[in-house]
């Protein structure tokens, strides 16, 4: 099924069910392994462990930022050529952009290697929560490169009209990730080191996996001889500012807030700040599942014209907002006291 049918002649409400259901299930896999990874180390490696994810995350989320940057902001500009029909343009874009995640990845992630002791010790974490943070921001400043790209190839799998694919890259993913947790932190005994390494190296090899059809050119889009220009790389920064800018402010209160929180109330506050971020960020990655798995859809119809379909596929989109979110609210409300149970157990019951 070519993407003409798909995006421009399915129905706006089945275009939904079958891009956004796959994208929020794929989106909430990823978070909720997050999620279990904050319960695993609470639970097995102890408050102090977490507490030092807690501290390294917002700086390693920094540098996904970048590389979500170029993957969102160019899936706009590509999807509007594939609507207009100007695959060169689409697959220039592409390249372009797949070679700007890699590579911006690889600086920024030396650069935050090198510079890890001195951004926690800015933080005033001290003793064995400063190492342990040190070990989870090192760790993933070296795989980022190849971290980063999974992100992106779930935009232009999407793009391809890959959805289900996507979300089954996704799946896998937080399967490898905890069998690899497992594999690394219980039965070698690794510590800390062991999880940092489960994750990131999980996650890289499912952005091999991801990227492989395009490599070989069984994708919609395909890789060219690239050609850069500064109009094109403005579009794409201009299409992933929003995006950017909104993920990048919530990362710089996350450092300013737990930099007050361990002076204030010492590990347990990161502690327990970490558990409301955790859960927020899984309630985040629905919306943003369903959201981002219909950009391609809605971009490759404005590029063909067809506003009036524009505009129906984003009510559908802000109407399943609303509900979820009403939902999980409601959720959180009632049963606050057994999710945080599941993060540090009774550990926080005297705070």
């Amino acid at each position: 099924m070519n993407l003409h049918h798909i995006f421009e002649n399915s129905s706006p409400g089945r275009l939904f069910f079958r891009a956004a259901i796959p994208g929020a299930i794929g989106m909430s896999a990823i978070s909720i392994y997050f999620m279990f990874e904050g319960m695993f180390i609470g639970r097995v490696l102890g408050e102090t462990a977490f507490a030092a994810l807690n501290l390294a995350l917002p700086f390693i989320m920094l540098n996904t930022n970048l590389a979500d940057l170029i993957g969102v902001g160019s899936s706009v500009p590509i999807s509007v050529s594939l609507g207009q029909k100007d695959k060169k343009q689409a697959n220039n874009i592409f390249t372009c952009a797949s070679i700007m995640i890699f590579a911006s990845a690889a600086i920024v992630g030396l650069l935050m290697y090198f510079a890890a002791p001195y951004i926690i010790n800015m933080m005033k974490a001290e003793g064995e929560l400063a190492e342990n943070a040190v070990t989870f921001l090192r760790i993933a400043s070296l795989l980022s490169p190849f971290v980063t790209i999974l992100f992106a190839a779930d935009n232009y799998l999407r793009i391809c009209g890959k959805t289900r694919a996507s979300m089954l890259i996704n799946l896998m993913m937080a399967f490898v990730c905890l069998a690899l947790q497992i594999l690394f932190v219980i039965v070698l005994d690794w510590g800390v080191i062991g999880c940092g390494i489960a994750s990131n190296l999980g996650m890289a090899i499912c952005g091999f996996i991801s990227f492989f059809p395009f490599v070989i050119g069984k994708m919609e889009l395909r890789f060219c001889k690239p050609k850069f220009s500064m109009a094109m790389i403005k579009q794409i920064v201009a299409c992933g500012a929003p995006n950017f800018l909104s993920t990048t402010a919530g990362r710089l209160t996350s450092i300013v807030l737990n930099t007050l929180l361990l002076r204030l109330g010492g590990s347990i506050a990161v502690s327990i700040y970490g558990i409301l971020m955790s859960v927020d960020g899984w309630v985040q990655s629905i919306f943003y599942g369903v959201c981002d798995a219909l950009q391609p859809a809605i971009s490759y119809n404005w590029g063909a014209g067809k506003v009036k379909r524009v505009n129906a596929i984003a009510k559908y989109c802000f109407a399943a907002s609303a509900v979820v979110s009403t939902s999980i609210g409601i959720l959180m409300y009632f049963f606050a006291d057994k999710i945080t149970f599941l993060y540090l157990g009774e550990v926080t019951a005297d705070v």
